[in-house]
């Protein structure tokens, strides 16, 4: 089984290559919503993460607290390694459980920030990076979270994808549906199918 890690920055355009791998048959480990779920499932680290960082995580419904979570992960760069500390083990073997129950020849990680994170340098075989200019980038982070260009600038200044690691391709996400489709196609044939 090869796994490849599909990577860029808010805005680019990962997901959209995801669902289109989804769509040709390709399992897909979203990083967001795993975590996301993790937070809302497993108690022992909540509960290791309240303890560490000296915050209450669970608001009065007994649901995980997100915005709370945020205002730390922006505000201080000790507590935001603190909570990678935490988090990313857990992650990382949720990983590896989710690829041993796929039995394909491929398999995709989606994920911002793993390419930059040495924990995870073994879960994947192949890098590609989707990108797209930062304007277009910023545009469609606003209409979709509804938010300002300053508090996309603050999340794009937070994502950084310098790295030893080798990109494998770029799929340039500049375009219409259509044409991203053709491009995601085109660097799996050429990149990954090519080098089984």
């Amino acid at each position: 089984m090869k796994t490849v890690l599909i990577t860029g920055g808010i805005g680019s355009g990962k997901s959209e290559v995801c669902k289109i791998l989804k769509s040709e048959g390709i399992p897909v480990y979203d990083t967001d919503y795993a975590v996301k779920t993790l937070y809302n499932t497993n108690s022992e680290l909540v509960k290791n993460l309240e303890r560490s960082l000296d915050i209450e995580l669970v608001n009065k419904y007994g649901k995980f607290d997100f915005s709370a979570l945020s205002k730390i992960i922006f505000s201080s760069k000790e507590k935001l390694d603190k909570l990678e500390s935490i988090i990313y083990p857990v992650l990382l073997e949720d990983i590896i459980n989710w690829k041993n129950k796929q039995h394909t020849e491929i398999v995709v990680l989606e994920s911002a920030i793993m390419m930059c994170k040495p924990l995870f340098n073994r879960c994947y075989d192949y890098i590609i990076l989707v990108d797209a200019p930062k304007e277009l980038r910023i545009e469609r982070v606003k209409q979709r979270n509804n938010c300002s260009t300053e508090q996309v600038l603050k999340r794009i200044e937070h994502q950084n994808f310098n790295t030893d690691r080798k990109i494998d391709a770029v799929i340039y996400n500049d375009s219409d549906f259509n044409t991203l489709k053709l491009n995601t196609e085109s660097v799996f044939k050429n990149i990954i199918f090519a080098k089984k």
